[in-house]
C-alpha cells in the first residue's frame, strides 16, 4: 500500500538519493541536473524536505512532488509543485496520480491556495496527460526552455485553478 506523507528533515539522506535518481533516470524532465544537484550541501536537502510531498512504499520514498511558494505579497496566492518523480516499478499503478492529488491537497490546505502551476517537459508526453487527469490545463509554451547536449526542447506551463 502507498501513503503519502511529508518527512522530517531527519530524513534528507532519502529525499536526496530519490531527487538525485530522478535526475538521473530522467534527465530531459528536469531543468536541474545530476552534476549541480550531487554536490549540493547537506542543509540544502534538510531545508528543502519540509516542502516535498512522498509517495512511501512500506514507510520507503518511491516517489515525490515539491511545493514551492513566492514570498512576494502580489503572487502567493500562487503555489509551484517541481519536481515530480515516481520509480518506474511504480508507474502505471495510480501512484502518480495519487501523488499529485495528495499535493494538490496539501497545497489546498496552506495560506491562500488559488493556483497551482507546473512546467512540463515536452518529452513528458504521459507526464502532461496525468495533470491534465488531475484538472490542469495548459496555459502556456515556453520555446527553448532547455538545452541538453546542444538539443533545445520546449516546455509546458500547466496550471489548476483552486
Amino acid at each position: 500500500m502507498i501513503t503519502f506523507s511529508i518527512l522530517t528533515e531527519d530524513r534528507w539522506e532519502e529525499y536526496r538519493d530519490l531527487r538525485l535518481e530522478a535526475l538521473q533516470e530522467e534527465p530531459l524532465a528536469y531543468t536541474h541536473s545530476r552534476d549541480e544537484e550531487q554536490v549540493l550541501p547537506e542543509t540544502h536537502w534538510r531545508n528543502g524536505i519540509k516542502n516535498v510531498m512522498f509517495a512511501l512504499a512500506d514507510g520507503k520514498p518511491v516517489g515525490m512532488a515539491g511545493i514551492f511558494r513566492s514570498g512576494y505579497r502580489k503572487n502567493n496566492h500562487i503555489y509551484e509543485m517541481w519536481g515530480v518523480y515516481v520509480r518506474k516499478e511504480y508507474r502505471g499503478q495510480g501512484a502518480g496520480l495519487k501523488l499529485i492529488e495528495a499535493t494538490v491537497a496539501e497545497i489546498k490546505s496552506r495560506e491562500n491556495a488559488r493556483v497551482i502551476e507546473v512546467g512540463v517537459s515536452e518529452t513528458q508526453k504521459a507526464a502532461q496527460h496525468l495533470y491534465e487527469k488531475c484538472g490542469f490545463e495548459a496555459v502556456g509554451h515556453f520555446k527553448k526552455y532547455m538545452c541538453v547536449d546542444g538539443k533545445f526542447y520546449d516546455a509546458l506551463l500547466m496550471e489548476k485553478y483552486l
